[in-house]
C-alpha cells in the first residue's frame, strides 16, 4: 500500500497574505535553515519576513489555517538550535529580522518601545542616546535581536547587578 504525499502548499496564497519578503529559493533558505554554528540543519517550504506585527499576525494566520509549523527567527544566534527547523520541510521560518524600528525612548518613565527585530546594540544606543541605560548585555549584541533574547530568558553578563531579562519587557504585541 503506498504512503499518501503530504498535500502541495500553495506558496502564493501565503505571498499575498502579508507585505514583506517570502524567500522559497534554495540558496536563499540555506542561512535560516542552519545554525550559526552549522550544529543544527533543517529543511523549510520558505522564510517569511514580514513588515509589521500585523503581517506576523498574517503569515501566522495562514499556517495555522494550512496546518504548516512555525519557527520564529530572530538573529539565530541561540545556542539550543530552537529556531531552526526540523528536517521535515513543512514549515514556515517567521525572520523578524525586518521588524527593527525603535518606536519610542521615553525617559522621564524608564522605557523604550521597539521591534523584536531590533538588535541588542540598537537597543542599547537608542537608550544611551537618551541618557538611560538599558541593562542587558550579551557578547552577541551587535546580531542577537531582542525579540529572541526576551522570549527566551537569554543569560546576560549584568543580569545579577541589574535585571532578569522578562523584567526588563513591559509587554508584548502580539
Amino acid at each position: 500500500m503506498a504512503t499518501p504525499s503530504a498535500p502541495t502548499i500553495d506558496l502564493e496564497s501565503l505571498r499575498q497574505s502579508f507585505s514583506g519578503r517570502l524567500l522559497n529559493d534554495a540558496a536563499d533558505l540555506e542561512p535560516f535553515v542552519v545554525d550559526w554554528r552549522r550544529r543544527y540543519f533543517g529543511r523549510a517550504l520558505a522564510v517569511a519576513m514580514p513588515d509589521s506585527v500585523d503581517d506576523v499576525a498574517a503569515v501566522v494566520r495562514w499556517c495555522a489555517g494550512h496546518r504548516v509549523a512555525v519557527v520564529p527567527q530572530g538573529g539565530n544566534t541561540g545556542l539550543a538550535g530552537a529556531a531552526t527547523p526540523d528536517g521535515g520541510g513543512r514549515s514556515i521560518v517567521l525572520s523578524l529580522a525586518r521588524l527593527k524600528r525603535v518606536r519610542a525612548v521615553d525617559a522621564v518613565n524608564n522605557s523604550i518601545t521597539v521591534e523584536a527585530g531590533c538588535t541588542l546594540a540598537e537597543v542599547r544606543a537608542a537608550a544611551e542616546a537618551a541618557g538611560r541605560l538599558f541593562p542587558l548585555s550579551l557578547p552577541s549584541e551587535g546580531s542577537c535581536t531582542i525579540g529572541g533574547n526576551l522570549s527566551t530568558n537569554a543569560g546576560a553578563s549584568r543580569c545579577c547587578a541589574t535585571a532578569m531579562r522578562a523584567s526588563c519587557a513591559r509587554g508584548w504585541k502580539w
